[in-house]
């Protein structure tokens, strides 16, 4: 799925995401999910998660999906689906701050 297409959940995400609640339990009690504002948590099927964010730089959802490599496919959409970035092949180590520089950071924060 590419940047400008409609999210098709049935097309993302290759392998069941195992940790799923542990992976939303553990992202959802940082600093980061709290700036961003981070609500909704849903389970979409065995194998993609959606939330929803209101940060600086990006107000829609996050789909995070479990590609065939075992890494983190996530895809960041307006609240009607429409697919505004892609990143493929995340690591978890990798995600908050991935995620965080493209959503939330501004310049002031480096100040």
């Amino acid at each position: 799925m590419e940047k400008g297409e409609n999210i098709n959940i049935d097309k993302i995400g290759c392998r069941e995401f195992y940790t799923m609640d542990e992976f939303a339990s553990t992202i959802g009690r940082t600093l980061f999910s709290i700036t961003w504002g981070s609500h909704a948590w849903t389970k979409m099927n065995k194998n993609v998660l959606r939330f929803k964010v209101n940060a600086h730089r990006h107000k829609g959802h996050i789909y995070v999906a479990v590609n065939f490599m075992d890494l983190f496919d996530v895809y960041l959409t307006t609240t009607k689906g429409k697919i505004v970035k892609v990143f493929t092949d995340v690591y978890l180590e990798d995600f908050l701050n991935i995620v965080d520089d493209e959503i939330e950071r501004i310049d002031e924060y480096v100040k």
